[in-house]
C-alpha cells in the first residue's frame, strides 16, 4: 500500500530540479559522445593513411587536407576545452571538485611522466617521447582519478 501510495503523489520541486538536472547532464554526455564520434569518423574517413588510425597519429603519418586540419583542430577545441568548462558550470560543487581532482591527476602525470620519459630516452632505455601516447596516459589517469572519486564518494 505505501509503495502505490508514494508513486500516486506529485514530485515536489526539488525532485523536479534534481530529475530536470539528470536528463541535462545524460542529453550533455550523450551530445558529447556523439560530437566526438563525428570528430573520430572526420578524421578516420578524411585521411590518405593506410594503415591504423593511433598508428599513423603516433608516427605523425597521418595527412589531412588544409581546411580539413582547421576544421578539425576546431572541433578537438570545442570538445576537449569549451564543452568541459561549460560542464564545470553546470554541474554541483561536489561533481566540480571530483573532476578538479582528476583533472590534476592527469596533470600530474604530464608534468612528471614527460621529463622521466625524456630522461629514459636520451639513456637510450625507451623511445623519444610522443604526443599520442602521452595524451592517452593523460587521459587514462584521468578517468581513473574520477572513477576512484566517484567510489569514495558513493
Amino acid at each position: 500500500m505505501t509503495a502505490t501510495a508514494m508513486t500516486e503523489r506529485e514530485m515536489g520541486p526539488g525532485e523536479r530540479a534534481m530529475r530536470k538536472r539528470q536528463r541535462f547532464q545524460r542529453n550533455f554526455l550523450i551530445g558529447c559522445a556523439l560530437f566526438g564520434a563525428v570528430i573520430g569518423g572526420t578524421l578516420a574517413s578524411g585521411t590518405a593513411y593506410q594503415g591504423g588510425l593511433i598508428e599513423g597519429l603516433s608516427r605523425g603519418a597521418i595527412t589531412v587536407h588544409p581546411v580539413l586540419a582547421i576544421t578539425l583542430a576546431i572541433g578537438l577545441l570545442i570538445g576537449l576545452v569549451a564543452l568541459p568548462i561549460y560542464g564545470f558550470l553546470k554541474i554541483d560543487e561536489v561533481k566540480v571538485k571530483r573532476n578538479l581532482w582528476s583533472m590534476a591527476a592527469g596533470w600530474f602525470v604530464v608534468i612528471g611522466g614527460y621529463p622521466a620519459w625524456a630522461m629514459l630516452a636520451a639513456g637510450g632505455l625507451m623511445p623519444q617521447p610522443t604526443a599520442l601516447p602521452l595524451f592517452a596516459a593523460t587521459y587514462a589517469a584521468t578517468l581513473i582519478a574520477f572513477t576512484v572519486q566517484w567510489l569514495r564518494d558513493r
